[in-house]
C-alpha cells in the first residue's frame, strides 16, 4: 500500500534509532502478562515457563562471540557525549550515546547503545540486526518491504571504562525522525489521525511478514515507540531482548500472521488509540 499522497504531507521525519524504546515490557502484572501470553501461537519459538521467555531470542547467550572485539580506543565516549545520552536506561540498555565525528565510521554520527555484558540477552539485539541487515542488502536491488529502510548497524564489541569495567556496546548511524505522538499534525482531528495509523499499520505488517518469511524472525513490539515514519514509509526499530524471536514449525500463512498481527497491535496501541 503506498502512501496516499495528502497523507505524505502529514508523515515526516526520518528514521531515528535514538528513540529506541528502552522499557519495551509494560510494568502493571495483568498488562505484563497479556504482552507475553500473545506470544503463545504454534510459530512463535518461546519457551512456555515465563522464567525462561528471555532465553529463547535468537543468539542468546553469544555475548563472548558477539562483544569480544575492544573498541575501547575507537569509541572512547567523552564526557561531552555522555551529556548527549539520548535515553533512559532499561533491562539490557545502560545507555545510548551520540558519538561525533569518528573516522572509522565515516558518513552520519555515530550512535553507541551501551549494554550490560552480565545480562546473556543482551547478544539477542546483535544477531537480530546482523540477519535484519542481510535481508535490507538482499532487497536493495528492487523495491520490497525493508528496502526502502537504512541500515543501522555497523558492528558490536567492547569497551573499558576508567574503573576497569567491561560494558558491551552495539555502534549504529545515527538518523533523525518522529514517533507518530510527536508530530504537530497529530494535533490534527481524529480522522487524521486514523489515516495516519492505517497506513502505519499496512506498511509495518508488509515488513513483520516479510522478515517472518525470509529470515523465520518475528518482531512481536511493533508499539508505537517502536515505529518511526518518514515520507517514504514506515519502519520498525528495536531489535533487542524481549523484541524478536524466531518462527518454529511452518511459518505461518500471511493471513494467520495477520490475524495475529491485527489483535496484537490493538492491544500494543490501545492506549494511542483510545486516547483519540
Amino acid at each position: 500500500m503506498l502512501l496516499h499522497p495528502i497523507l505524505l504531507q502529514l508523515i515526516v521525519g526520518v528514521c531515528l534509532h535514538e528513540l529506541i524504546a528502552v522499557k519495551a515490557l509494560p510494568t502493571q502484572p495483568g498488562i505484563e502478562r497479556k504482552w507475553w501470553s500473545q506470544l503463545n501461537v504454534p510459530w512463535i519459538d518461546i519457551a512456555p515457563d515465563e522464567w525462561e521467555h528471555w532465553k529463547s531470542c535468537p543468539g542468546y547467550d553469544q555475548n563472548d562471540e558477539v562483544f569480544k572485539e575492544d573498541l575501547t580506543e575507537i569509541l572512547s565516549l567523552t564526557s561531552r557525549d555522555r551529556q548527549n545520552e539520548l535515553s533512559s536506561k532499561g533491562r539490557n540498555n545502560q545507555g545510548i550515546y551520540v558519538v561525533g565525528h569518528n573516522v572509522e565510521f565515516p558518513g552520519n554520527e555515530v550512535i553507541v547503545k551501551r549494554v550490560d555484558l552480565n545480562r546473556r540477552s543482551a547478544s539477542c539485539e546483535v544477531v537480530a540486526l546482523k540477519e535484519l541487515t542481510q535481508l535490507q542488502q538482499d532487497e536493495r536491488a528492487e523495491p520490497k518491504p525493508w528496502s526502502d529502510q537504512p541500515v543501522l548497524f555497523i558492528k558490536s564489541g567492547y569497551v573499558t571504562d576508567s574503573l576497569g569495567h567491561k560494558w558491551g556496546v552495539i555502534v549504529m548511524h545515527k538518523q533523525a525522525g518522529q514517533q507518530l505522538p510527536q508530530m504537530p499534525q497529530w494535533a490534527g482531528p481524529p480522522e487524521v489521525k486514523r489515516q495516519m495509523m492505517n497506513v502505519v499499520y499496512e506498511r509495518t505488517f508488509r515488513k513483520a511478514y516479510d522478515l517472518v518469511e525470509k529470515k523465520g524472525l518475528v518482531h512481536v513490539d511493533f508499539s508505537p515507540t517502536n515505529i518511526l515514519v518518514d515520507e517514504a514509509g514506515c519502519y520498525l526499530i528495536d531489535f533487542g531482548a524481549p523484541s524478536v524471536y524466531r518462527v518454529k514449525g511452518t511459518k505461518p500463512t500471511e493471513e494467520e500472521f495477520e490475524r495475529w498481527y491485527r489483535i496484537r497491535w490493538g492491544f500494543l496501541w490501545n492506549s494511542l488509540v483510545s486516547g483519540i
